[in-house]
């Protein structure tokens, strides 16, 4: 009776008695009467405002819920049997899976506890962007611990790379002995896995075990692209020890690939986020001290990435110190073509700040 209430009342442009009704329904607060509402999102013969004001009242009571605790709120039988619920219609009905999903991504109502769920879900190799999404942000605002190494375990097996990911990621920081099962999928496993393991690797494993997985690929004569697994690390590591992983095979020639793909790592991280002080001055003294051309100009295009595109000058004369102009002349254009393009990018988010400039470069060349 109260969703037809409102409804009426909105259909009719009567904001305040649709506030009075919606409000008398909170405050009677029987159990229960929260749960009744959500076969209004699945049931086919609702109308399109009947199902609005159900999802409405449904946001508004969980957010409720989940502030007074279970014990406290009276509109649900319990909060884990409403996860639990709404997983299970997800799981088996096509239809409201964006009201349902809403509804799952109420703040403090998925936790840890309900992962087992989440790999249920996510075992549906055909998601849709708008299904997996949801999915991957509970996911990343659980709180894992050893007790859920389990339902971890079924997401590392999924059939979605992003939560296989992650998962792994997860696993790693719970136990870092998994990096050897990893290490060992990647090298004796299905080649197509490879870079999903090594991405995995890259989410949750110490600088000392990704230290020991690359040295032994490269032992094994395994190749993976670091480019891809490596913004990961810089994610969580903001570059701390990455000069380290950089120069991990040395300087020669031999190690041309690696370096440039490690330092190419750099330009995909801070093409999206801030880069920091630590990276900005690997990016430097790669330019500076590198002694491959090709390794100089991928440093050079990360720095361009985050440079001040009003500053082009000073890129100029940056470029300048990096000697001489035809070793630099296949990376300093395309180095110049990003500042002319990344005025636009900034303004609509498409890439980071700019945090690099002259004025930021000059005293490292010191």
């Amino acid at each position: 009776q109260a969703v037809d209430d409102i409804a009426s009342a909105l259909e009719e442009g009567q904001r305040n008695r649709a506030i009075e009704a919606l409000q008398a329904f909170v405050d009677r607060g029987s159990e229960g009467s929260g749960d009744s509402l959500f076969d209004l999102l699945t049931e086919q013969d609702q109308t399109a405002p009947r199902v609005g004001v159900a999802h409405s009242i449904l946001r508004v009571l969980l957010a409720l819920s989940v502030e007074l605790g279970d014990d406290e709120q009276p509109w649900f039988a319990s909060l884990d049997g409403v996860v639990d619920h709404l997983c299970s219609v997800l799981a088996r009905s096509p239809d409201c899976r964006q009201e349902l999903y809403d509804l799952l991504l109420t703040p403090g109502l998925f936790s840890a506890d309900h992962l087992g769920q989440l790999a249920e879900l996510s075992s549906n190799p055909v998601l849709s962007f708008a299904e997996l999404n949801p999915l991957e942000r509970l996911f990343a605002a659980a709180q894992t611990t050893d007790e859920h190494e389990a339902a971890l375990v079924a997401l590392s097996e999924c059939p979605h790379a992003s939560l296989r990911i992650a998962a792994n990621g997860r696993l790693l920081q719970l136990n870092a002995d998994r990096v050897a099962v990893l290490n060992d999928q990647i090298v004796n496993g299905d080649r197509r896995d490879r870079p999903d393991l090594f991405a995995g690797i890259c989410e949750g494993a110490s600088h000392d075990d990704l230290t020991f997985v690359l040295l032994d690929l490269h032992d094994r004569g395994i190749k993976v692209d670091v480019a891809v697994g490596l913004p990961r690390v810089l994610a969580r590591t903001g570059g701390e020890r990455y000069d380290e992983i950089i120069y991990l095979h040395g300087r020669s020639q031999d190690s041309d690939e690696f370096r440039t793909r490690a330092v190419a790592a750099i330009t995909h991280h801070v093409s999206a986020t801030t880069a920091t002080d630590k990276l900005i001055r690997q990016l430097v003294e790669v330019c500076r001290t590198d002694p491959s051309a090709a390794v100089r100009g991928s440093a050079l295009i990360g720095l361009s990435t985050c440079w001040d595109h009003d500053d082009r000058a000073g890129l100029d004369r940056f470029i300048s110190q990096l000697g001489t102009a035809a070793d630099m002349s296949p990376y300093a254009q395309p180095a110049r073509d990003n500042l002319l393009t990344s005025a636009e990018l900034r303004a609509n988010g498409s890439v980071g700040p700019a945090t690099v400039s002259w004025d930021v470069v000059e005293p490292l060349l010191k």
